[in-house]
């Protein structure tokens, strides 16, 4: 497992990051914490309330 934490910042280059390590791995399990989600294939998106 990987955190990519405040992703909203550099939504674009983490969701290349997280495309990569999942195409390479995929196993992995990635865990995004955004504002945005990333777009990738596969994603879950479970909202936080403040």
């Amino acid at each position: 497992m990987i955190v990519l934490d405040n992703c909203e910042h550099l939504i674009d280059a983490c969701a290349e990051l997280a495309g990569t390590l999942l195409s390479a791995c995929p196993d992995l399990r990635v865990l995004a914490t955004s504002r945005q989600t990333l777009g990738n294939t596969g994603e879950h998106v479970s909202t936080v309330p403040p």
